[in-house]
């Protein structure tokens, strides 16, 4: 279950900001995804968008869910602790877990938790404070380390978004390793990208140009570069994550199924619109549809797979107030 935060859908991306990402859509396609060209986000907020999915329904019929299983009042508590999870987990699947960087959508209960501060080969982000105590102490021996990772380290310590930059390229770099582990896997993964800050260039780089990241939550501080800052972390991941594809697709014995959407849009006329992309081995594809939201992405999934009778929900979008956000989109291609 792969987030991309923040990815609109394709028509929004040519229209709004004028960028075709059509190639990368071809490919999902040549690979055996079915990509949902009409696809709008539940929620135009993150934990919305993705604990319904992860619950199988919207989040005003979640209540009982939480009073059933005596988690309190925090809804978002079930972002965590998903019945997809606890379905998957008691037929015999383990839980695979990147760190998101955001507490509220940290699974580190998970199976296996993977974070920068957990894998042995990496190490964690350097604060100013230890960059300076290594460089003035024996410490600076590390400096010559062959370990590119650490390397890098002391070569972005003034770059204030290194932890997030290594945390993206951490996932993409290891999550191509999980197929050769053995028995069934529930992934969780949440990249935030391409979400503000807009560090990466589109091959991947790192903007040197500070303005593309040194405003207000880090969008630009010229609000002349923000559609070029977006579209560049667009073209980025998309390119970095068909590699990961791809090579998880060549190394699985047992082909997988993949779940793959923006939580939302980026902003303002685009904010529901998302990138909505489903593999689905062998079967499940003749219940798809163009305008398939993510709360219905599961319902498939364990209909195909696991002999339930889901019936597939209404496809809705609410905004940030919760409210009942407008049915239909005018920029649908394949409506």
């Amino acid at each position: 279950y792969i987030i991309l935060d923040g990815h609109t859908r394709g028509d929004a991306l040519l229209n709004d900001f004028g960028y075709d990402n059509t190639p990368f859509l071809d490919e999902l396609r040549s690979m055996g995804f079915y990509v949902a060209d009409c696809s709008r986000s539940n929620y135009s907020y993150t934990q919305g968008s993705i604990t319904a999915p992860l619950n199988l329904d919207y989040i005003h019929n979640l209540t009982s869910e939480l009073t059933g299983l005596d988690l309190g009042d925090d809804i978002w508590i079930l972002l965590k602790q998903s019945r997809v999870r606890r379905m998957l987990e008691e037929i015999g699947y383990q839980t695979v877990a990147f760190d998101t960087t955001y507490e509220w959508s940290r699974l580190s209960d998970a199976d296996v938790y993977l974070s920068l501060g957990s894998d042995s080969a990496s190490l964690q982000s350097l604060s100013p404070f230890e960059a300076m105590l290594i460089k003035s102490t024996a410490g600076l021996i590390l400096t010559d380390s062959q370990n590119q990772f650490i390397r890098a380290q002391f070569e972005q310590i003034n770059f204030p978004y290194s932890y997030h930059v290594n945390a993206q390229r951490f996932i993409l770099d290891q999550l191509p390793d999980l197929p050769n582990t053995a028995g069934p896997k529930f992934v969780f993964v949440h990249l935030m990208v391409p979400h503000v800050p807009f560090v990466f260039r589109a091959d991947g780089t790192v903007w040197e140009d500070p303005t593309y990241y040194n405003g207000e939550n880090g969008m630009p501080s010229n609000p002349i570069l923000i559609d070029d800052g977006y579209t560049n972390q667009v073209a980025f991941i998309d390119q970095a994550i068909l590699s990961v594809l791809q090579e998880i697709l060549a190394e699985s014995a047992t082909p997988p199924i993949i779940l793959m959407h923006g939580d939302h849009g980026w902003i303002d006329q685009n904010r529901l619109q998302i990138l909505n992309a489903i593999y689905l081995p062998g079967q499940g594809y003749s219940a798809l549809y163009p305008s398939i939201s993510p709360v219905n992405g599961f319902r498939v999934i364990f209909n195909a797979y696991f002999g339930s009778d889901y019936e597939l929900l209404p496809d809705i979008s609410y905004n940030a107030e919760n409210q009942l956000a407008p049915e239909t989109s005018p920029q649908c291609l394949n409506p």
